[in-house]
């Protein structure tokens, strides 16, 4: 779990705010799937077999640890939670 409830919004103007909350989200992510915050370090250090499909896979595999790190960071793990299963009940269409 990531601790966001001290994270001020003003900090998000400086290089240093960023960098911390860039890091709050990398040890978050190392924490859960130490391989997918290594495949990150990487793929920002432009590594090489992220081209074309290996890349936009790699980024989609993100994307449910971005959107609980979003969610927790602004306390609406509930309301992400409902558009989820919203969008999934949609899935047999």
């Amino acid at each position: 779990m990531i601790n966001l409830h001290n994270f001020e919004d003003k900090r998000l103007i400086s290089d240093e705010g960023l960098a911390g909350l860039d890091e709050a989200f990398l040890c978050g992510l190392l924490e859960g799937e130490g391989s997918l915050a290594e495949g990150l370090r990487a793929y920002r250090s432009g590594g090489e077999g992220f081209e074309g499909v290996l890349g936009s896979d790699f980024l989609l595999s993100l994307a449910p640890w971005v959107e609980r790190f979003i969610g927790e960071w602004f306390a609406i793990e509930a309301e992400v939670r409902a558009l989820r299963e919203g969008t999934r009940s949609h899935e047999v269409v």
